[in-house]
């Protein structure tokens, strides 16, 4: 099973954007209300390794949020990302994630029960270490990686960006990452989700 949830839908240049009819029902809410936390985690991590990243996909939250029929989704989205995968018990063949941009970090993290488990990064030739509870930040759209299959039960949750969601919405783009950014940390302008009652 592999299945997509965007927060986002109707990415092409120009159209309307909406968030994804999954996130719209009860399910998909109870979705969003259950990993809200992890959310939260892998959006701190991002917003160590990559502060300008972070920044960029709290913006298009927030613009995303005036233009959609449907802003609670938002609200409980808890995350800069545009979107996760949920790749569950099945091999992910190398390859590259040619939707984001080279210097954006796409987030994978691998959760629960499988013995020893290695993530290929074919572009470097190296194997990393994949055990569960593992994190592994990773610029996807240049570096080709992938997952051997495994002995269930294995989980992957990979969050990821979309470079025409960010042109869509006019939000601005990032540079790469360099020392002085993650030393001078973010810049205070958090995104505050309004909370309905």
């Amino acid at each position: 099973m592999s299945d997509r949830l965007h927060l986002i839908t109707r990415q092409t240049p120009g159209s309307t954007l909406a968030t994804s009819a999954t996130l719209r029902t009860s399910q998909g809410r109870q979705w969003l209300n259950d990993i809200q936390e992890t959310n939260e985690i892998i959006a701190a991590i991002l917003y160590v390794i990559h502060p300008e990243l972070h920044r960029a996909g709290m913006n298009a939250m927030r613009i995303l949020r005036e233009v959609v029929e449907d802003p609670a989704v938002v609200d409980t989205w808890s995350s800069p990302f545009n979107g996760v995968s949920v790749i569950v018990n099945r091999e992910t063949p190398d390859h590259r994630d040619f939707n984001g941009r080279g210097d954006w970090y796409d987030i994978l993290a691998s959760i629960g029960s499988y013995p020893d488990l290695q993530l290929r990064l074919s572009t470097l030739g190296v194997k990393v270490d994949y055990q569960p509870g593992t994190v592994v930040p990773i610029l996807g759209k240049l570096l080709v990686h992938g997952v051997p299959r495994s002995v269930p039960d294995r989980v992957c949750y990979a969050w990821w960006f979309r470079d025409n969601v960010h042109r869509n919405m006019d939000s601005f783009l990032t540079r790469w990452a360099n020392r002085a950014d993650i030393a001078n940390g973010y810049d205070g302008s958090l995104y505050t989700p309004v909370v309905t009652q």
